[in-house]
């Protein structure tokens, strides 16, 4: 398990309600390698996207240090 900071444990967390949203559509019993390639791929971009637009919200927000 890789080390992560709490700016990305926060960006991580925020990035789960759009992923779930689309696992509901799925259904939650669905199992991943019953899912498209496609379907898979929605998932791991929409996740990406969403982590660095909450990584970038969080530094957007953080004091410069000088």
């Amino acid at each position: 398990m890789v080390d992560l900071t709490e700016e990305e444990h926060m960006a991580i967390l925020g990035s789960l309600k759009p992923v779930a949203r689309q696992m509901e559509t799925y259904g939650w019993e669905t199992r991943l390698s019953e899912l498209t390639e496609v379907q898979v791929l929605w998932l791991i971009e929409t996740a990406v996207q969403e982590f660095r637009e909450a990584m970038a919200e969080i530094a957007a927000k953080s004091e410069i240090p000088f």
